[in-house]
């Protein structure tokens, strides 16, 4: 299975990263614990597990370094019969919001070459007397810059998980992949279903990356069309009549097949060579516009190549009612996920709890019992 994702990402990563390779820190993971208090304040801890204190910063995760948090770090150094291991580095990070305005005004950052992670959270209370309901939701949104098609209109809600899980595996009988977590036994797997599970995966893996071509594709031939309408004209006309052609002819469509796989060759340079365009005088269309472009193609190979893992976990006031996590322990929820999972689509984390209003009870039992000594006395009063 490890052969497969190696090849799977790799593959695709020729595709998205057109232009540079970057090299990230090596962080082990993020851990985010957020607990929901029942008055609407939130306690926030953030939690960096690296390989030295250099690279805390170096992910896309925003990291506080201000004032305003409790920051403690601390080497971990492997056990003393632990003769592999190298130690590690932890950053943890604590503060309360008074409430999710607060905390969302700290989430609400702008893309940048660093921060690529954005999420917004959402958090609801609902009286009803006995009981108060309380709803929280923390959404990654989708990092992938490019938007002119949306992943939901080409890819239904079990196909993109393709992308970003590696627990699939080949069903013979209806000759598709399954993830294992929904299979009641798992199949033992000959040399020709494996070779036909790859082959799957390698379909699927063309297909999203194809999306993701377009996508890129569409922005730049916005920007070119824009640029040529007015500097070049005859080159406007035969770039709009030829658009599907060029991207064709680029081998950004194709780049998967045995002949571009291991290729140097860039698709976008591949256009402006088929336009007679150097690339110094499309960057004078519009310089801030073309910096833009290429700081959303870093950004897509940026965070592709370099996903970490991202452990998360709510605590929820009360009585756990509902919840989309991966487990749960009493009113604790826990997710385990990966940057990829966000890649072209958002990532909702959803919980929902009830609290008990004792002073509702309270009240009632009273006002209960009041009525019962007022129509009892009033019952005396009459006989």
């Amino acid at each position: 299975m490890m052969k497969t994702m190696i090849t799977k990402r790799n593959k695709i990563w020729l595709l998205v990263a057109l232009l540079l390779l970057i090299n990230n820190g090596c962080i082990e993971y993020y851990k985010i614990s957020t607990t929901v208090n029942a008055d609407g304040s939130f306690d926030r801890t953030i939690m960096v597990f690296a390989s030295d204190s250099a690279t805390v910063f170096d992910g896309h995760m925003q990291i506080p370094t201000d004032s305003s948090w409790q920051i403690k770090s601390r080497w971990i150094y492997p056990s003393a019969d632990d003769t592999i291991s190298e130690k590690k580095f932890e950053y943890i990070a604590t503060k309360r919001f008074k409430n999710i305005k607060e905390l969302n005004e700290f989430l609400d950052v702008k893309y940048d070459t660093s921060i690529i992670i954005q999420i917004t959270c959402n958090s609801e209370k609902k009286f009803r007397w006995f009981y108060t309901y309380h709803t929280y939701t923390e959404t990654y949104l989708k990092s992938f810059p490019f938007d002119y098609f949306k992943a939901e209109d080409y890819f239904t809600e079990a196909y993109l998980p393709h992308l970003y899980k590696e627990e699939f595996t080949y069903i013979r009988e209806k000759d598709s992949l399954s993830l294992i977590k929904d299979l009641e036994t798992i199949p033992q797997l000959n040399s020709s279903d494996s070779a036909r599970m790859l082959e799957l995966e390698m379909e699927i893996s063309k297909e999203i990356s194809g999306f993701i071509a377009m996508n890129i594709y569409e922005e730049f031939y916005n920007y070119l069309i824009s640029g040529l309408e007015v500097s070049y004209p005859e080159k406007y006309s035969f770039l709009k009549n030829n658009k599907d052609i060029l991207f064709q002819e680029s081998g950004m469509h194709d780049i998967f097949s045995n002949d571009n796989i291991f290729s140097n060759n860039d698709p976008l340079k591949e256009i402006l060579k088929n336009l007679k365009l150097s690339e110094d005088s499309v960057i004078k269309f519009d310089s801030n516009a073309y910096k833009v472009f290429n700081e959303k193609l870093e950004r897509t190979g940026q965070l592709y190549i370099n996903s970490n893992e991202i452990k998360n976990s709510i605590a929820m006031p009360g009585l756990l009612l509902e919840t989309n996590a991966d487990s749960f322990k009493a009113n604790q929820c826990f997710w385990n996920f990966n940057e990829y999972y966000f890649y072209l689509d958002n990532y909702l984390l959803f919980a929902k709890s009830r609290t008990l209003n004792i002073w509702a009870f309270i009240l009632t039992g009273a006002v209960f019992i009041y009525l019962i000594f007022y129509l009892v006395k009033s019952f005396r009063k009459k006989s």
